[in-house]
């Protein structure tokens, strides 16, 4: 959100009916370059975090920062086509410009209905409703140890990726640092964050088997998490770039390596899952060390069959009819298969809003459902767990293949 002179306050309303979008008269009282926005389950936007263009250099004198204004640590809110500052929520802990925690909060409606976020070193809650609509934010302890220059580091900062990869649980991966010019080495750890109970439970996973910063990550259907591109250190090419995509299986707990891109990935770069299951992969650089303008394609395992030594795309199971493309939370949802095999899987997957190496609209959220013949039957669930939006709905059958 660059126009308005670029002052980083400005917004942009984007229709998708017509493909078309517009500068709204609608500006924010702070200025949000790097911020993070999502859905509230009202339907209302909440932004938070960011900082005046280009200030990312205040993370080595915090103090000054703070007296000079440059982190936005009031989050707002988008109602009655205008913004308005939850003053209430005010928080340095949660937003601020130490080790840069108002850079891209990694941010999730959880299912309480709160905001669950971590920024940084931190994790907290953000009640949007508290203090009679001026909002709240509640630390709830940190996350891991400071980033910085170690042999060892953790994954945290705006440089790692979180993903909801099933209700009210989060996979952050990778990362370590605060910004793309740091130069801090990469991580490869990775932690499970549940938030379904009033405090969040961490659980350290096996570790990737490639540290990776300025990566990006993707759920499917079947609740596995594909990390895709980074690098191994600062925003480097030279041997430090990452190709090999790597997958974590949630059933498992293990990682497995994949296919490898052709093109590196690192800062500016984004992954979306597409309609047909594939993930489109693209951009990276800018600032350097490239200037990535063209995307590739990857097909997750189970997308593809093997056929003596050969590989090609596995017959797919196909929904022929669905009841409805709108519905209300808490309604009956019937789709029709094209064939009476057994299903294994349902679930809702939010389409992407993906930058900087997160991804602030995706989540996964499994359905349980019943089969008669070839016709399947769910209720759609509540708001926190799917905010208002648009969402995929996926089968699996007996194969995994959705």
């Amino acid at each position: 959100n660059s126009s308005n002179g670029g002052s980083g306050k400005g917004s942009l309303i984007y229709n998708p009916v017509n493909n078309t979008r517009a500068t709204a008269q609608a500006v924010t009282a702070l200025p949000r370059w790097y911020a993070g926005m999502i859905g509230l389950p009202d339907g209302r936007k909440l932004v938070m975090g960011g900082m005046v263009p280009y200030a990312e250099g205040m993370v080595n004198d915090p103090a000054d920062a703070v007296a000079r204004g440059l982190p936005s640590m009031t989050p707002e809110i988008y109602e009655n086509n205008a913004w308005r500052s939850l003053l209430g929520a005010n928080s340095r802990l949660a937003f601020g410009p130490d080790y840069l925690r108002t850079s891209f909060p990694h941010a999730f409606v959880a299912p309480n209905g709160q905001i669950f976020g971590i920024s940084a070193d931190r994790m907290w809650y953000l009640d949007v409703n508290a203090n009679g609509g001026n909002g709240a934010v509640y630390d709830n302890g940190q996350f891991k140890a400071p980033y910085g220059n170690k042999p060892d580091p953790d994954n945290l900062g705006a440089m790692s990726v979180a993903v909801m990869y099933d209700i009210g649980k989060i996979l952050q991966v990778g990362g370590n640092g605060g910004w793309n010019s740091d130069g801090l080495p990469a991580s490869n750890k990775a932690t499970s964050i549940d938030i379904n109970s009033s405090s969040p439970v961490l659980t350290e996973l096996p570790r990737m088997s490639i540290p990776r910063r300025m990566a990006n990550g993707i759920v499917l259907a079947n609740g596995e998490v594909v990390i895709t591109g980074g690098t191994r250190r600062g925003n480097d090419a030279g041997g430090n770039e990452v190709y090999a995509a790597e997958i974590w299986n949630p059933n498992t707990n293990s990682w497995r390596l994949g296919a490898s891109a052709s093109t590196i990935r690192v800062y500016h770069s984004i992954t979306s899952l597409l309609l047909n299951g594939a993930i489109i992969s693209t951009g990276g650089g800018a600032p350097g060390p490239v200037t990535n303008n063209a995307g590739e394609v990857y097909y997750p395992p189970y997308l593809v069959e093997q056929v003596g030594s050969a590989s090609r795309l596995a017959a797919r199971p196909i929904i022929r009819g669905i009841s409805g493309l709108k519905y209300s939370h808490g309604t009956t949802m019937q789709m029709d298969m094209g064939s009476t095999e057994s299903i294994s899987g349902l679930s809702l997957i939010s389409l992407s809003v993906a930058t900087h190496s997160h991804n602030n609209g995706q989540r996964r959220i499994p359905l349980q459902f019943t089969q008669e013949e070839n016709r399947l039957t769910a209720t759609t669930p509540n708001a926190n767990l799917t905010p208002p939006g648009y969402y995929q709905v996926v089968a699996l059958n007996a194969q995994g293949i959705p």
